[in-house]
């Protein structure tokens, strides 16, 4: 993998390991579940916790289905007992969109927090500079009049007392 030395970046993103993390433990098996088969890997489906990747055995989950139809869908699909994994992971993905409390609503809430305060930061630097700017510039003409008039000074006297009157 060539982005394995660059791990991106979001990936030290809390609100991205707080959803990594949230659906991870979607994958873990329902309370009161009471099929064959109460987890992914006992049919041949392994996620990696660092990364969240899914690995699949696919012979184990042929040989699962190939044994107990049933009891693999219930892995993944409502029953009278339990929830399966597709409904876990669609409340939780129907929690992180809520639109008062969900967590993507709270990270647009801090983003727009954080522009909000670097387009101020960066007002008062413009108004720092434009400050500076005309202190520079009043300080250039004042010494530009000293010169025009040292200038003056100087012709005066050449005149005076140099080289005017041969």
């Amino acid at each position: 993998n060539p982005d394995q030395g660059n791990p991106g970046k979001l990936s030290g993103d809390y609100s991205i390991k707080q959803v990594m993390r949230s659906l991870q433990s979607s994958l873990f098996p329902g309370v009161g579940q009471t099929t064959k088969f109460k987890t992914l890997a006992e049919i041949g489906i392994n996620t990696n916790p660092k990364t969240g990747e899914l690995a699949m055995d696919e012979a184990k989950v042929k040989g699962a289905l190939a044994d107990n139809y049933d009891a693999v869908a219930q892995l993944f699909i409502r029953s009278k007992s339990c929830d399966g994994i597709g409904e876990r992971i669609a409340a939780q993905l129907k929690g992180f969109r809520d639109p008062t409390s969900g967590l993507v609503k709270g990270r647009l809430r801090g983003l727009d927090s954080v522009i909000a305060n670097q387009d101020k930061d960066i007002t008062r630097r413009e108004r720092a500079l434009e400050d500076r700017e005309s202190s520079i510039k009043r300080r250039f003409n004042a010494l530009e009049s000293q010169m025009a008039g040292l200038k003056q000074q100087g012709d005066f006297l050449n005149a005076k007392f140099g080289g005017g009157g041969q």
